[in-house]
C-alpha cells in the first residue's frame, strides 16, 4: 500500500489510532503545541530534525528551547505535524498554554 493511500483511508497510525489523530484538528479539538523531546525518551533523533524541518518548510513556526530536554523543539499542532511524526517514529509530548509557560520559566531560570 502506498502511502498516499495509507493516509487517506485513515486507518490507525503507528500508536496513534484515527479517534486521536480525529481529536487534534480533524474534529476541532486539539492541543496548543506539540513538544519534540531531544532526551532519550526520543525514539530517532534525526527524524525528528526533519519533522520541525518540513514544519518550517509547510511555513509554520518552530522553537527550539536549547536549555530544555536536550534542546527540545516546541511546534504548533496540528494533524499533518502528527501524522508526519507518527510516520517517521518521532516521539511527541502534546503540551497546552500552561505548561508552555512554566517549560519557558523554567529555562529562564
Amino acid at each position: 500500500m502506498k502511502r498516499r493511500t495509507f493516509i487517506g483511508a485513515g486507518v490507525a497510525l503507528g500508536s496513534w489510532g484515527a479517534r486521536e489523530l480525529g481529536s487534534w484538528g480533524l474534529r476541532g479539538r486539539r492541543a496548543g503545541y506539540f513538544l519534540v523531546p531531544m532526551d532519550d525518551s526520543q525514539t530517532d533523533h534525526l527524524k525528528a530534525y526533519g519533522v520541525t524541518f518540513r514544519v518550517l518548510e509547510r511555513g509554520g513556526k518552530a522553537e527550539w528551547l536549547l536549555n530544555y530536554r536536550n534542546g527540545a523543539f516546541l511546534l504548533p499542532a496540528d494533524g499533518a505535524t502528527q501524522r508526519d511524526a507518527t510516520l517517521s517514529g518521532v516521539s511527541l509530548a502534546t503540551v497546552g498554554e500552561g505548561e508552555v509557560a512554566a517549560i519557558r520559566a523554567e529555562i529562564a531560570q
